[in-house]
């Protein structure tokens, strides 16, 4: 290495040297091309600072690597099938999970239906099996002359029924103030009634 002066007071080596000051080679630790940058020493050739290679070892290869022991292979095999079995299970209640939210859609679609079934029932509730035969002959009689019940999902479809209003000709023309008038029908829900009738020219005839 080339020989190099301080330019400024510089601490190497546990000693300050002053200003002009050769500065020793090879002191463990000591960032010389730092040193160089900072302005703190050059080389008195004038040439670029840095600093010493430092000495590489030769390691020596190991002629035999050591293969694993019979345990160690054992406990990797064992760990391998830990993680298979954790990725099937974890897929099997995915699976479950995907199979319960199907259950739980088609138990909330059977409950709409059966509450559906439960309105149209609801006019006929109390009535002994006389006079339900007789309802029932005359609303087979209505259908005959005047055309289909009202729609499962009508609005108030119940109420209506009770008030003698069974299908969308009877309800043709209905005023508002003539809705409120049956039992268990208000304003909000004469509003539905109407909104649900078809307009005068789709009307049926």
């Amino acid at each position: 290495m080339q020989k190099l002066l301080t330019l400024t007071a510089l601490l190497i080596a546990g000693q300050w040297l002053q200003p002009g000051a050769e500065v020793p080679l090879n002191v463990p630790g000591f960032d010389y091309a730092k040193a160089y940058r900072k302005g703190m020493l050059e080389a008195e050739d004038g040439s670029e600072v840095l600093n010493p290679e430092a000495e590489t070892a030769t390691l020596p290869v190991a002629s035999n690597v050591a293969e694993p022991s019979s345990d160690e292979a054992s406990l990797r095999t064992q760990a391998a099938q830990l993680t298979r079995e954790r990725d099937t299970a974890s897929q099997k209640a995915s699976d479950l999970q995907t199979q319960l939210n199907t259950t739980k859609q088609k138990a909330s679609d059977l409950q709409k239906q059966l509450d559906t079934a439960n309105a149209a029932l609801k006019p006929f509730e109390g009535l002994d099996g006389e006079t339900l035969q007789s309802q029932l002959a005359d609303l087979t009689e209505y259908r005959d002359v005047l055309g289909e019940l009202l729609p499962a999902s009508f609005p108030a479809r119940a109420k209506l029924f009770a008030g003698g209003y069974y299908t969308l000709p009877m309800l043709e023309g209905i005023e508002k103030e003539t809705l409120t008038g049956v039992d268990g029908i208000g304003g909000t829900t004469a509003d539905q009634i109407l909104a649900a009738l078809p307009a005068p020219a789709d009307a049926p005839s």
